[in-house]
């Protein structure tokens, strides 16, 4: 099971491990990088911050490259930020999963990073890009935001949740359903070479290496 993260999966990894507690294997990110603009620090920090996050137990490091859809997904950490997190990252033998939305999608590619979560409001050209690089995709078109639409009156009134933000969700990725068809349309051609898979259960797309892309597409 991936966790992104909580420092509190350090121990209970462990206890899991030396069969103190029955539970699947944890990978963590420990503590996420939080891109917050300049504030987050300058690369030679960030990078810093992942031989923390290394030196703490971390499997994977989750970097937050953009604000949530709801508030315009615009980008929290700039080019240089997201070259030295995720460079360092790689030195360091971990994986890199990028929340990102619009231009943070082409800029994490570029960065290196391993996977991007969303990737809403990406064009063609960054879905390419991202198939070229081999860059993971794992969109959450299916539950996640049919989830915030079903459940629209719940979340309404609660920290980040306003009627201009459940608009930005529809206008970025259309409906649930509609979300799901529109990725598989445009990652197909994309990830031809680099392959596609959809989990059927999860609604989850992974544009990978290898493989036969077909095959994902027939499960569906």
């Amino acid at each position: 099971m991936q966790s992104v993260g909580s420092p509190t999966d350090i121990p209970l990894r462990a206890a899991i491990a030396k069969g103190a507690l029955p539970g699947p294997r944890i990978l963590t990110a420990v503590e996420p990088l939080l891109g917050q603009g300049e504030t987050t620090g300058t690369p030679d920090e960030i990078r810093e911050y992942v031989r923390k996050q290394k030196e703490a137990g971390a499997d994977l490091i989750k970097i937050f490259a953009s604000q949530s859809i709801r508030l315009g997904g615009g980008m929290t950490l700039s080019q240089e930020q997201l070259n030295a997190a995720c460079d360092e990252a790689k030195k360091r033998g971990l994986r890199t999963l990028v929340h990102a939305y619009k231009d943070a999608v082409r800029a994490a590619t570029l960065a290196g990073c391993t996977e991007i979560e969303h990737g809403t409001m990406a064009t063609d050209d960054d879905l390419k890009l991202m198939a070229q690089k081999g860059t993971y995709l794992d969109p959450q078109a299916g539950l996640v935001i049919e989830n915030y639409l079903l459940n629209k009156d719940k979340f309404l009134g609660t920290p980040g949740y306003t009627e201009e933000g459940f608009l930005r969700q529809l206008t970025g990725s259309g409906s649930a359903r509609h979300g799901q068809s529109d990725w598989r349309d445009r990652t197909r051609p994309a990830g031809r070479h680099h392959c596609a898979r959809w989990g059927s259960v999860e609604g989850h797309l992974s544009c990978s290496p290898s493989g036969v892309c077909d095959e994902g597409w027939r499960r569906l």
